[in-house]
């Protein structure tokens, strides 16, 4: 079992070991991100655009639309892709574990927990987790991406 923490996920799928982990900048989440995914998907529901209706509700605020969090994760993880990437492959067990609030700083984190050899490349799965400001998980589940193999 492999303790390297990576600066990068653009390597082969060859090159990857169980237990590899990465963790990405962070990022705040605005309320023009919140306005401009609500426009996007259509999706108005007043928890996450209504400040006065938020504030009635169990959370007392306004709080990310969960998918939003989740399109997130994607553009931390961006960064640390390369050209070995070759698509995502699926997302599972997705858990949201605690409202992310407008204003607050997220970034992800990820262990390799699965190795699976596919034709000229490789499935990689990872469980990851999104934090919170206060080191909490906001959101936990497993993405598993297909990568190219060495080409030696």
């Amino acid at each position: 079992m492999s303790e390297r923490l990576l600066d990068t996920l653009n390597l082969y799928f060859d090159e990857f070991r169980l237990g590899d982990r990465f963790i990405t900048a962070s990022r705040v989440v605005t309320d023009a991100d919140v306005r401009e995914f609500a426009e996007l998907t259509g999706d108005f529901n007043p928890l996450h655009i209504d400040d006065k209706f938020a504030s009635s509700t169990r959370f007392g605020q306004r709080v990310v639309h969960g998918m939003l969090t989740l399109s997130i994760t994607g553009g931390l993880r961006f960064p640390l892709n390369g050209d070995r990437l070759i698509c995502l492959y699926g997302i599972d067990g997705i858990r949201m574990t605690q409202p992310v609030a407008v204003g607050e700083t997220l970034r992800l984190e990820g262990e390799v927990t699965n190795l699976s050899p596919r034709d000229a490349g490789g499935v990689v799965t990872f469980a990851e987790r999104v934090l919170n400001g206060q080191n909490e998980p906001a959101a936990v589940f497993e993405r598993s991406a297909l990568y190219r193999r060495s080409p030696s």
